[in-house]
């Protein structure tokens, strides 16, 4: 047996460009597209137990410590993905207030849905 009939080749498949009419998050504020305030709460608002915590904010009133001020309220999928949101826009923030972001803790509870928010990040990362 050569050594190519006994090696196991894995190759992880290609990621997906964003096309111009889809770009991400990353794309999009690379671009100049989207200002930092709005590109947070679009990633916050992709979680869907964030949607509702969102109310009355915008890019104009955007406060990462309002957006964190009930994290000890909340469930643990909501507390995950606040603490992921928070590591985004300042990555010492969760550290700063004692706190950490934990991915494979996050994964664990997400559902899909989360995952998937969490997931199209990953595909086109951005930090404000």
């Amino acid at each position: 047996m050569n050594k190519s009939e006994s090696a196991i080749e894995i190759k992880a498949p290609a990621a997906p460009s964003p096309s111009d009419d889809h770009a991400g998050l990353g794309t999009r504020y690379m671009r100049g597209e989207i200002d930092r305030n709005s590109a947070i709460l679009e990633l916050a608002a992709s979680f869907p137990t964030l949607k509702w915590q969102l109310m009355g904010m915008n890019s104009k009133n955007w406060d990462i410590n309002r957006f964190m001020s009930n994290l000890g309220v909340l469930c643990s999928g909501e507390r995950h993905a606040k603490l992921f949101v928070a590591s985004v826009w300042d990555s010492e923030w969760p550290a700063d207030h004692g706190m950490e972001f934990r991915v494979v803790d996050a994964i664990s509870v997400w559902d899909v849905a989360h995952r998937a928010s969490f997931l199209q990040w990953c595909h086109d990362p951005f930090w404000p």
